[in-house]
């Protein structure tokens, strides 16, 4: 069964360095930095270990992930602000 809406998750603290950020939409991972602005994209099902990085041969799956990342990544940020400010 597919998922609705991709799996979003960030890890601030994490020792995977530089990604702290990651997107799983079906078979596919993106995982980028801080700044969202360096990726690593992989099909989990075939690649479990994320040993092949895609990104480069699939450069428009980045983008169409890394914009979706992106709005998620500013729509929590906010959701965050909000309620730090109406606890």
């Amino acid at each position: 069964m597919r998922r609705p809406h991709p799996l979003y998750w960030q890890y601030d603290f994490a020792i995977s360095k530089p990604w702290e950020v990651s997107l799983r939409d079906g078979p596919w991972k993106l995982l980028a930095n801080k700044t969202l602005d360096r990726f690593e994209l992989y099909r989990v099902g075939e690649d479990i270990g994320e040993t092949r990085n895609l990104a480069d041969s699939n450069p428009d799956r980045v983008e169409r992930m890394a914009a979706v990342m992106r709005q998620l990544h500013k729509d929590i940020a906010r959701e965050v602000v909000q309620k730090s400010a109406n606890p």
